[in-house]
């Protein structure tokens, strides 16, 4: 998900965005996610007032134009229609949170994408976790596909500063069956991870880009011995492939090129969404 207003990113999955490049066209849903200041004039189909408030969206996260030709190189629109056509969808308070979110948060682009969801899932039902450390809760949606794929004794622990955002997120959770296996802390997240005990089996990083070099190093020493590391938007729509200084995007770079050249280290940059970094204890203990 996109968390830092100000900062030249934009992604909200993998569908519309090859359309609008290769049609010039939007449906009403895609509206909040794009900008004439990408560098594409007005679409047809979309009224002058909703392609106002595109703009108006798009200057609060100062987007800059050419990230339509980085995402359209970046993302084949036919292979990610494929595969999400074959991931399994959002079903039950999971699909009632997406919906919610599409329909009423005003960066809907924020939420965990589908593909990301089960990839959460997976890591979860095959690794076997048990306890799981989330930054950036949003309105719940992350955290609660988490927390359907644990034991019944496992736990979620997921971080989010903005008050009004957790006040959804607990919304939902109370919605759940599963909202029991899932505690909500409000606040600073770095200052929250320094008085964590114990260990996280999986720690899903998807909040401030800037500050993800220093949840790198706050995480790492809670990491499990087994444990898998996640981070979410390494791509940032693309800015991390041009020339861009803005603060997110030197985040980015500095926590890319940190876990990559950690020693005691294993990593692997997936392409899908808006880019997942996985990164996991070398098993010799180091390269």
């Amino acid at each position: 998900m996109l968390a830092t207003p100000g900062v030249a990113t934009v992604w909200s999955g993998p569908r519309w965005l090859p359309r609008l490049a290769q049609t010039g066209t939007l449906r009403k849903p895609d509206c909040a996610w794009f900008s004439r200041r990408v560098g594409v004039g007005e679409p047809a189909g979309i009224s002058t007032r909703s392609w106002e408030l595109l703009g108006e969206q798009t200057t609060e996260l100062g987007i800059g134009a050419g990230n339509l030709d980085l995402m359209s190189d970046l993302v084949g629109s036919s292979a990610a229609r494929y595969a999400e056509d074959h991931t399994n969808p959002f079903d039950g308070p999971v699909a009632a949170v997406a919906a919610w979110t599409q329909g009423n948060a005003r960066w809907p682009g924020m939420m965990s994408g589908l593909l990301e969801a089960r990839l959460l899932e997976a890591l979860i039902v095959v690794g076997g976790a048990r306890r799981v450390l989330e930054i950036g809760t949003f309105t719940g949606l992350g955290a609660l596909t988490m927390a359907a794929a644990l034991p019944p004794d496992g736990r979620v622990m997921t971080l989010e500063v903005d008050a009004d955002r957790a006040a959804t997120a607990r919304r939902h959770f109370d919605a759940s069956p599963y909202g029991s296996r899932i505690e909500l802390i409000v606040g600073d997240a770095l200052e929250t991870i320094a008085g964590l005990e114990g260990s996280f089996d999986l720690v899903y990083i998807d909040a401030w880009k800037t500050d993800y070099p220093a949840y790198y190093d706050a995480v790492l020493p809670k990491l499990a011995k087994r444990g898998v590391l996640v981070a979410d938007n390494l791509f940032l729509g693309g800015a991390v492939l041009g020339a861009s200084a803005e603060d997110g995007t030197v985040g980015i770079r500095e926590f890319a090129q940190r876990v990559q050249q950690d020693e005691q280290m294993h990593n692997v940059l997936l392409t899908i969404g808006d880019g997942v970094m996985l990164a996991w204890r070398h098993p010799a203990g180091a390269r």
